[in-house]
């Protein structure tokens, strides 16, 4: 491949950066909020000339196959953080899978380097860079798969800075955009599994200032709430790209679909030794053969799995739950055996939402019941489930009439994770709870009409009686 590092004063470079602005960028970045101007652009290449960047710099770079354009990278390099930091890498849809995505990433990581010992490092400590965050863009609006990208870059040796990330809005008329993460990797002479939070912070301040040409992040309220976040914390976890879609190459998990009544044996042993003895939880085995055994709808889709540690091992876990248009439900979830106590249990939160995702693009989270003052509770809290402020009460399984009185239905709680990383309990509107209280009752629970139920009339009574909008995630 031929790199080049495009230059203002050279005509050619001017007229190859228009090519590549209306045939490339354009198409492959079509959300307004994230995509930069084309003069903006043409003005930092001029600003690079007039030495306006000092010791930090700006890169255009495009790579050629021959005389064919098929990739290019927008770039910056900032000397206090000793980072480079990649604003996009674009490989053209005709030729990806042909390792140029690969060869433009080595070609910077070059450029970098050089930019490093330009500022007298002897060369660049980190690449960093932003990314779709695959569990909060709908894939039907991406320009690829955002699990896909994920897998390539994780490939590449990157993982996601765990810290809430959000790029402030880039104008009046747009706004700060949520659904990204800030991806990096490590490449000075000692890899590292954490970054320093002054690192983060100084890079996030850095490219907010140079890249985002804000003149003083500190107005920013998302900036603000970054660097709070980071003051608070040494150093900032760097999970690998993989490990966070739920594609681990070190700690793997492999599920296997139960796709029919005979693949049962699979996971009902382990589906006894957990919940055959807790009346509240337990089902008939006879309703799994019905859930998967069901025809498919538009409404709901059922997964059970069995899960093992490679393709090989036995089945040692299992996990039972819905999707829905709006999100999902966990039914059973359990990592028993060699699987147990293991690191699995984000992996395969990773995994599950995953699914939900494939089977409905626009969901946004699930929810999940818990035996209050159970261990389990403080499990689920640390992978991101907080329970809803509110008296939720299970219909009585056995009791077809439902009983008219609410207190005698088992006291749950009910809890909800939004999809990817948490940082915070939030809340979550009434209007979503009671949507989605309606479809479990419905589906899971098999109630014609959840609104004629004691359990379901008690939590509109009570979301009535508080008047509130928005129940706190606790």
């Amino acid at each position: 491949m031929i790199f080049t590092d495009l230059d203002y004063l050279i005509k050619n470079d001017l007229d190859a950066f228009t090519t590549f602005y209306h045939s490339l960028y354009e198409a492959q970045f079509p959300d307004y909020n994230e995509r930069e101007s084309i003069e903006n652009m043409l003005q930092y290449l001029r600003l690079k000339v007039d030495g306006w960047y000092g010791l930090n710099n700006y890169h255009i770079v495009l790579g050629y196959d021959e005389d064919v354009l098929v990739s290019a990278c927008v770039s910056d390099y900032f000397h206090t953080g000793n980072t480079g930091v990649i604003e996009f890498l674009l490989v053209s849809p005709q030729t990806r899978g042909k390792g140029y995505g690969r060869q433009m990433l080595n070609e910077m990581h070059r450029i970098f380097d050089a930019d490093a010992r330009r500022a007298s490092h002897s060369g660049v400590d980190y690449i960093m860079g932003e990314m779709n965050d695959p569990f909060l863009t709908d894939s039907t609006e991406d320009n690829i798969d955002p699990f896909g990208r994920a897998k390539i870059w994780g490939g590449w040796g990157f993982g996601v800075l765990d810290f809430p990330y959000v790029q402030p809005a880039l104008a009046d008329d747009k706004t700060a955009v949520r659904n990204l993460l800030l991806m990096a990797k490590s490449v000075g002479k000692v890899a590292q599994e954490n970054v320093s939070s002054a690192t983060v912070k100084s890079v996030t301040f850095d490219y907010l200032k140079w890249a985002m040409r804000f003149d003083d992040p500190t107005k920013e309220i998302e900036y603000r709430k970054m660097s709070e976040y980071l003051d608070a914390k040494k150093w900032i976890n760097l999970m690998n790209l993989q490990d966070y879609v739920g594609d681990s190459n070190s700690n793997p998990l492999v599920k296997f679909e139960i796709n029919s009544a005979d693949q049962l044996d699979a996971v009902l042993p382990i589906y006894h030794a957990n919940f055959g003895k807790k009346p509240n939880l337990a089902i008939d085995t006879t309703e799994f053969r019905k859930l998967i055994e069901a025809r498919p709808t538009n409404n709901f889709k059922y997964h059970l799995w069995g899960l093992a540690a490679n393709e090989t091992n036995n089945v040692e876990g299992m996990a039972s739950f819905f999707s829905f248009p709006w999100g999902g439900f966990g039914g059973y979830i359990v990592l028993d055996g060699t699987l147990r106590g293991t690191g699995r249990l984000r992996p395969l939160i990773a995994m599950m939402e995953r699914q939900m995702l494939t089977d409905y693009p626009k969901a946004t989270g699930w929810y999940i019941e818990c035996d209050p003052g159970k261990i389990e509770n403080i499990i689920f809290d640390k992978v991101g489930f907080h329970r809803i402020s509110i008296d939720y009460r299970q219909p009585i399984l056995t009791d077809g009439k439902q009983t008219i009185d609410p207190y005698l239905c088992p006291s749950l709680e009910l809890r909800y994770k939004p999809f990817g990383r948490v940082y915070e309990s939030g809340s979550i509107t009434a209007t979503e709870v009671l949507t989605a209280v309606r479809d479990i009752f419905r589906v899971v629970y098999g109630i014609a009409d959840p609104s004629e139920t004691a359990a379901f009339k008690h939590l509109t009574t009570e979301i009535r009686q508080r008047g509130v909008e928005r129940l706190m995630l606790m």
